[in-house]
């Protein structure tokens, strides 16, 4: 699966098409189980990114 490619400054609605079509691509074939360790390890990456934003008081 190639790698998603957003650009910046440039979002539309055929984007947010392209970002649900991508993770159904990732995720159609896990189960259950998978798809919610998968999703929850990404959310994890999100809060650390999240943490680190507020500690250094930048804007996200």
């Amino acid at each position: 699966m190639n790698k998603l490619v957003i650009e910046k400054g440039s979002f539309s609605v055929d984007d947010i098409h392209k970002v649900r079509e991508y993770y159904h691509e990732m995720t159609k074939d896990m189960s259950v189980k998978e798809r919610r360790s998968y999703y929850n390890k990404e959310a994890e990456k999100v809060r650390k990114e999240i943490r680190k934003c507020r500690k250094e008081k930048i804007a996200i």
